[in-house]
């Protein structure tokens, strides 16, 4: 949220903008990290890093918060997309996040799936292989009314039957 006002390149923070980052962590302390990456002591990721924990810490003073959840979410390249970090004053939300996480972590893992097998078919149908049924057929049992083939055992030739 706030990393756009914290230019490292020419440039200043506001008295405006340093007031509401100070609000949003409820100290100043984000300054230290801010001027250990302006030195170029600390790198962009250890700096985000560091803010992350700021964060946590201070929460963790007055809330219930996410310790061995997943909290970050990241694209294909492994590029961060977003930390979230849940924060709660009562154990039972602690118990419910938690579960969420969990059948999200589910969700995403069957999502991946599905993009690798899609992303398969594109890279197949580009090398010329074609399939018999679409990606949706191939996955869906047969619906009541439909008429699928049936093996039927092969029967002696008629110029062969002895009758």
């Amino acid at each position: 949220m706030f990393m756009r006002l914290l230019p490292t390149r020419g440039g200043f923070v506001s008295a405006g903008d340093a007031e509401r980052i100070s609000k949003m962590y409820g100290t100043d302390q984000w300054r230290h990290i801010y001027e250990s990456r302006l030195a170029n002591e600390i790198s962009p990721e250890q700096a985000r890093n560091e803010y992350l924990n700021l964060m946590r810490r201070r929460l963790e003073t007055n809330w219930v918060t996410n310790g061995p959840i997943p909290s970050k979410f990241e694209m294909k390249g492994g590029a961060v997309i977003y930390h979230m970090i849940f924060a709660t004053d009562h154990e039972a939300g602690d118990r419910i996040m938690l579960h969420l996480y969990h059948k999200a972590a589910e969700e995403f893992a069957k999502m991946r799936e599905e993009a690798r097998r899609l992303r398969q078919i594109k890279e197949e149908e580009r090398g010329g292989i074609q399939r018999l049924f679409s990606h949706e057929e191939s996955r869906s049992a047969p619906r009541e009314g439909e008429n699928f083939y049936e093996h039927e055992p092969p029967t002696r030739p008629w110029f062969l039957r002895e009758d």
